[in-house]
């Protein structure tokens, strides 16, 4: 992770010598002029943006975060169940289901269930980028002033393409190399969060938690009393639920 560095200027005693000509001398930036216009070039420029991106951010956790974490619950405790299974027929249904809902890499998985996959890896790497921001919040030190302006404000601008938006970054769901800036990563959520409405207008969400209900059917063998209905059950509410997708206009606004 980048961050900004900024060097510090060493206070000499020096002795003025009184010359003839000195027209074409440059006076030196005051540093603690530098130091103020850094600092609220930072607030206007890459501050300002963050805490408004948090704020989103939060209301957005508050309403989806339980999604993230029962669904990541679930495909793990799925393929338990799966390899539990003592006979073989049922075995082999449950993982035709698991394929269609919850098998990223099968090029027949259901369009509705890979929306909810992709849904979860965004929220994964929003939570992750988030705390990146933070840490960069937290660990950048004003104190020590930079030389120029400009320079500081070379230094902000690459932190802001880093952290906040750059237009030349061209993410990738699920093939991400380098971590993307976190506005990049918002648009596609309010991308994949469209996809899940406008499938739960067509009768997807219930068709997703009705395929479940015929799948579970084939649950014979449960040493460990697995209860998948939990995950579903919290999953369904939160998607069913219409003001949940208000976030999306938030989302907008913040793009723009």
């Amino acid at each position: 992770m980048k961050k900004l560095l900024f060097s510090s200027m060493l206070l000499a005693s020096t002795t003025f010598i009184t010359t003839i000509s000195c027209k074409n001398i440059k006076p030196v930036e005051n540093n603690n002029v530098v130091n103020s216009e850094t600092n609220q070039y930072f607030q206007q420029k890459f501050v300002n943006k963050a805490l408004e991106i948090k704020k989103i951010m939060r209301e957005f956790n508050e309403k989806y975060y339980l999604f993230f974490q029962e669904y990541s619950n679930l495909a793990t405790l799925f393929s338990e169940l799966i390899v539990e299974q003592s006979i073989e027929v049922l075995k082999s249904n449950l993982q035709k289901y698991y394929d269609l809902n919850f098998n990223i890499e099968n090029a027949n998985i259901e369009p509705f269930s890979k929306s909810l996959f992709k849904l979860n890896w965004l929220i994964k790497t929003i939570i992750s980028r988030l705390s990146d921001l933070n840490f960069y919040l937290e660990n950048n030190d004003f104190d020590k002033n930079p030389t120029k302006l400009e320079d500081a404000k070379i230094e902000i601008d690459k932190s802001y393409d880093e952290f906040i938006v750059n237009k030349n970054y061209d993410l990738k769901i699920f093939e991400e190399e380098t971590p993307p800036p976190l506005l990049n990563v918002i648009k596609l959520l309010k991308d994949v969060l469209e996809e899940i409405k406008q499938g739960k207008s067509e009768g997807k969400l219930l068709k997703f938690y009705g395929d479940y209900k015929n799948a579970k059917q084939n649950i014979y063998d449960n040493v460990n009393h697995i209860d998948l209905d939990k995950n579903f059950n919290i999953i369904f509410t939160i998607l069913n639920e219409d003001t949940n997708y208000s976030i999306i206009e938030k989302f907008l606004k913040l793009l723009a």
